[in-house]
Parts: C-alpha cells; sequence; structure tokens
C-alpha cells in the first residue's frame, strides 16, 4: 500500500452523537422517496433490527462504519482546456463525503433486482462489512481514476 491508501485507511470517524444522528437522519431522508419520511423510518428500522441479530455490534454504530467505509475521499471533477475535458481528481471534504456515501449505497442497492428494496439494502450493507459489494467497487474505481490522473492536477 502506498502512502496515500495508508492515509486514507487510518482516517478516523470522529462522529459525535449529535453527528451519527444527523447521519441517521439523512439516511432516511435519503431512502424515502415522495416525502414518506415515516415509513423511511420505518423500514430503516427493520434493517438495524435484522442487522443487531446477525451482528454483536450496534447496529447504528454498524451503519455509520458502512457508510464511512463507502465514502469517497477523492472526486472526478470535468474541466475542459483547450477543447479537451478532463477528469481532475479533487479531495472532498467531510461534510460531503457521508451524504456522498449515503447516495452510493441506497442507489446502488436499488439497482439490484434481487426482491425487495430492504432486503437488497440489507444484503448490501452486509456485503460492505465482509469487504465486498457494489458500492466499495465504485469507490475503488473512482480511486484508481484518480491515480490515474492525478496528473491533470494542475489545470485546477
Amino acid at each position: 500500500m502506498n502512502r496515500l491508501e495508508e492515509k486514507i485507511e487510518d482516517q478516523n470517524m470522529g462522529l459525535k452523537k449529535v453527528d451519527k444522528e444527523y447521519y441517521i437522519s439523512l439516511f432516511v431522508s435519503n431512502l424515502i422517496k415522495g416525502g414518506f419520511k415515516l415509513k423511511g423510518e420505518k423500514e430503516l428500522y427493520k434493517i438495524l433490527k435484522i442487522i443487531k441479530g446477525k451482528n454483536k455490534k450496534l447496529p447504528s454504530n454498524l451503519l455509520l462504519q458502512i457508510v464511512h467505509r463507502v465514502s469517497p475521499v477523492v472526486f472526478m471533477k470535468k474541466k475542459k482546456v483547450g477543447g479537451v475535458n478532463y477528469r481532475i481528481p479533487v479531495y472532498l471534504k467531510m461534510s460531503k463525503r457521508y451524504p456522498l456515501g449515503i447516495k452510493w449505497l441506497i442507489s446502488l442497492s436499488s439497482g439490484r433486482k434481487l426482491g425487495s428494496f430492504k432486503n437488497n439494502l440489507l444484503k448490501e450493507i452486509l456485503l460492505i462489512e465482509e469487504g465486498r459489494g457494489s458500492s466499495l467497487e465504485r469507490k475503488r474505481s473512482i480511486y484508481d481514476l484518480a491515480l490515474v490522473n492525478r496528473a491533470y492536477i494542475k489545470f485546477l
């Protein structure tokens, strides 16, 4: 592992209780479509109850660890220079990492066609806990693309 990968792996979550509640409410608001927030909360708590039965960890902490694991550190920004579009890697602030990770987790689990959304999200969470999952693959692909395109940082 190179230094950048070690730096990414060594980052501490550093979430306070207020942040934990904020990110869980952000997860619920991204989970719902059409304004049924109460229904989204019920679905999330059902998922957390199932996770609690399968693991010994607190489900809310596990959910935040999974969002932390999925959240990207770099993102590709498009810039047009001299008629050519370059994709330039840019570091994301903590305030943008977690919402993007939550969106990836929900959108990629809803893209599966293996049953209900609740089961798909649960399977995706358990796969990410094992170190697999489509959200982690997306994060790795963006990270690999950022390593390839790091020479274009001079165009920012």
